[in-house]
């Protein structure tokens, strides 16, 4: 049995960039041939916002995306509380999560958006 070397760390590092690269493209393809929006609310206690707002079979899909593990989901409740027939979506760099009102999805699985 030999040691795991650099040449295993770099090639398994590149496997997940190109999985990573894919994902963003087919996301992006996806997301350009989709009615997409942007949804905002602006109130006196402050305002809410979702990075994309999509349409799927008739249901309105808000998408969130967050840089790390954010927890604060205050716009994602906002939105699902106050538009009808919808599904709210986090992509961020945690694990899957699956609640009563929202599902987390790592952002490598960005093209399974749709899919939840």
């Amino acid at each position: 049995m030999r040691e795991r070397g650099m040449s295993d760390i770099g090639l398994a590092s590149l496997t997940f960039l190109h999985k990573l690269h894919e994902s963003i493209l087919t996301f992006r393809h996806w997301l350009y041939e989709s009615q997409r929006y942007f949804w905002a609310k602006e109130k006196r206690e402050g305002s809410a916002e979702l990075d994309f707002a999509l349409v799927d079979n008739g249901q309105i899909v808000g998408i969130e995306v967050k840089a790390g593990e954010s927890h604060n989901l205050r716009s994602l409740s906002i939105f699902k509380n106050e538009v009808e027939n919808s599904r709210v979506i986090r992509l961020y760099s945690g694990n899957i999560e699956r609640t009563e009102f929202y599902h987390s999805l790592p952002l490598y699985l960005v093209t399974r958006v749709m899919e939840t």
